[in-house]
């Protein structure tokens, strides 16, 4: 197993949890990665051995009893079907339910938001990828078992931390400052104009 740390200058009460797996579904998945986000550190654990996923389970268990709560994850129940654990807060509710509020006029409802759409990395700015997306997370893993490479791996654990470090932000952002954000957006949206 390969186990990533790193100290930011900036820190969360609690722990912002996240999963990198083989598909959306435990029943016919696997479970990759898990990065924790608890005060100023990220710690990162990473599966290398195929057939290691029971040991890797294990040891992530263990880990959970270490980290401090209220736990978070952006759409929660994802992580609490891998893992069997109960979040406390789903970074993703408050945008699914600002997502309620948009319309358009053919009675279609705005689309849930994915996390790099609401915190993007600052290279996103000058259009430089620097990230595999989640889908290609799959992929990835079998590259590696192809290549032996770990560089392969590395593209897993650097799309986990970046996607922690959003989630970070996300938690920062409370229910009055969602508030005011969309009544911004709703009076700019009266008065056809943006800023």
């Amino acid at each position: 197993m390969i186990k990533r740390t790193w100290t930011l200058p900036l820190g969360v009460e609690g722990t912002v949890i996240d999963v990198e797996t083989t598909s959306l579904s435990p029943q016919d998945g696997e479970l990759l990665t898990v990065g924790f986000f608890e005060g100023k550190n990220i710690r990162i654990l990473q599966r290398e051995k195929k057939d290691g996923e029971g040991d890797f389970r294990k040891t992530i268990k263990d880990v959970f009893e270490h980290y401090s709560r209220p736990f978070y994850a952006y759409n929660a129940g994802f992580e609490e079907a891998w893992l069997n654990i109960k979040f406390d807060y789903d970074l993703m509710e408050k945008w699914r339910k600002e997502c309620e509020k948009y319309v358009d006029n053919k009675g279609k409802r705005k689309k849930w938001p994915r996390l790099e759409e609401l915190v993007s990395l600052p290279q996103s700015y000058f259009r430089v990828r620097v990230e595999a997306r989640g889908s290609e997370v799959p992929g990835i893993w079998q590259r590696y078992f192809i290549s032996e490479d770990t560089k392969e791996l590395d593209l897993i654990i650097y799309h986990n931390l970046y996607d922690l470090i959003r989630e970070a932000c996300l938690a920062m952002w409370d229910e009055t400052i969602s508030d005011v954000i969309g009544e911004i957006i709703k009076q700019l949206g009266k008065e056809k104009r943006f800023l």
